[in-house]
């Protein structure tokens, strides 16, 4: 071995396609001359003769050339949080869906190690947030982000009030569903989905994301890196709640925020270094510059609708237009649908039928020959972003009935809460981490797919708890009156 190069190896230990990964990338690193190490949370799952098992402490990357990441942007997370301590860069293979942070895909692995291996790969510093909570100006907590640090309400059925600054200066108060303030890092994600920018990670700077704020202006705000911003928690915590609201940094770390609280958060004085492989013939694979990153993520031929707003000038709106085909799009046409109707649509829905003929790099989430089980637990892992799927007793038997009627070759359709993708109502959004579980699973033999009911979601149309027809009526003149 060569005992001045050391790579610390990391896996979602719960897929399978991960587990199978890092034993490959083990066996070629060792073959290399290099020594591996394994964190002992992990090493009972991958059993890798030959790798050095260390404690899963900051210690573990400590001295190391790179750390290897097998998984979805879930697991970098996680391995971030555990080695950012020790400086040394993240390599990730994505095994999840999009995977903006990862730096591969999995096919390209044995490249990948190659590059490892022959030292050809370059170090970029991600920016971090620093989050301190105060409590009547005392200090209750501190923590960090890479991607975001959001405010959030506890209670399903209300808002959370809080108020926004500056730099000490106020800015704004909202009754919203939360705050979420990211890095260009984040950028794609969290604040992505609650209708912030996407900031290129070179670009230095802040975004404060308002989520479903009832408010006049409640846009997406975009600061100076330099600047402190500060949420305070107005009100007290809805019946049944100790707490008016929560802090999550990247869903994993949580603060329980009282009445009162403020969150600070600011530019994080220890960056995470993130290693980026460079050249190659699969450039969209790995180290491709992010614009080429953003289409190839999703592989799929992409159309860019430029909304027509009142006071656009066809200027603006024509240079939006281009700067998108020039970032990739397949096309990306004006779209006036709300002040013209129809008509005002046409140029886009001919881009999107003429992106529909065009060959695409689209593959299935899992083979359809895949065990029920293996399959449901890709969609919660790959798309949902959970950590891990429980099955109930009864969900267990179903998927061993299911096999032996030979149903287990059907496709999977989730059945979740619409208010995120979990199984909670109060896990709002796209949150990450937690375990799905799975009560019961139903087969729809004509339609054709399988449906796992998760958690305790009802399968039947919601309702109101005060029905509109209700409110229908004929008036005295025999008019109908309460339809709008």
């Amino acid at each position: 071995m060569n005992p001045n190069r050391t790579v610390l190896v990391t896996a979602h230990t719960g897929r399978s396609a991960a587990v199978t990964s890092a034993r490959l990338v083990v066996e070629m690193l060792l073959s290399a001359g290099i020594t591996v190490r394994v964190v002992d949370t992990e090493a009972g799952d991958l059993q890798c003769p030959g790798a050095e098992v260390v404690p899963a402490t900051p210690d573990a990357a400590s001295g190391a050339e790179v750390v290897l990441v097998l998984g979805g942007d879930g697991t970098l997370l996680r391995v971030a949080e555990m080695t950012r301590p020790a400086g040394v860069p993240l390599l990730g293979v994505n095994l999840g869906h999009v995977g903006f942070l990862a730096e591969a895909e999995y096919d390209d692995l044995p490249n990948v190690i190659d590059r490892v291996i022959t030292r050809q790969y370059t170090v970029e510093q991600r920016m971090t947030l620093d989050v301190t909570v105060r409590q009547n100006g005392a200090v209750i907590a501190r923590t960090w982000a890479l991607n975001e640090a959001t405010v959030e309400k506890v209670a399903r059925e209300r808002m959370i009030e809080v108020v926004t600054e500056i730099d000490g200066r106020p800015l704004s108060r909202w009754g919203c569903d939360g705050v979420v303030c990211a890095t260009p890092t984040g950028s794609t994600a969290y604040a992505f989905s609650a209708g912030g920018p996407v900031v290129w990670p070179e670009v230095e700077t802040l975004l404060m994301v308002p989520i479903s704020a009832h408010a006049l202006f409640a846009g997406p705000l975009v600061i100076s890196p330099s600047s402190l911003l500060a949420i305070e928690v107005l009100g007290g915590p809805a019946v049944g709640q100790s707490f008016a609201g929560v802090l999550w940094c990247d869903g994993r770390r949580r603060v329980d925020l009282p009445a009162g609280a403020r969150i600070e958060v600011r530019r994080g004085a220890t960056p995470v270094l993130l290693a980026r492989l460079r050249g190659g013939d699969n450039a969209a694979a790995g180290g491709a510059p992010f614009t080429d990153r953003l289409v190839a993520k999703f592989g799929l031929p992409c159309v860019v609708g430029v909304n027509r707003r009142a006071g656009d000038s066809d200027e603006d709106l024509e240079k939006a237009r281009r700067l998108c085909l020039e970032a990739g799009a397949f096309a990306a046409e004006i779209n006036d649908g709300f002040g013209s109707g129809g008509a005002g649509a046409a140029d886009l829905a001919q881009a999107v039928v003429g992106a529909c003929d065009q060959p695409s790099s689209f593959t299935e989430l899992y083979p359809i020959d895949a065990p029920i089980a293996e399959k449901i637990e890709t969609v919660a892992t790959q798309i949902f972003g959970a950590a891990d799927v429980e099955f109930s007793p009864l969900a267990q038997r179903k998927l061993a009935e299911f096999k032996d009627l030979g149903l287990d070759r059907m496709p999977i359709c989730m059945a979740k809460t619409h208010l995120s993708l979990s199984h909670d109502s109060t896990l709002l959004n796209a949150p990450e981490g937690y375990t799905l579980p799975i009560r019961d699973i139903r087969p729809y033999t004509g339609a054709g797919w399988l449906v796992p009911l998760c958690g305790e979601i009802m399968q039947m149309p919601g309702l109101g708890k005060s029905p509109a027809a209700f409110d229908i009526d004929i008036d005295s003149e025999g008019r109908t009156v309460g339809l709008f």
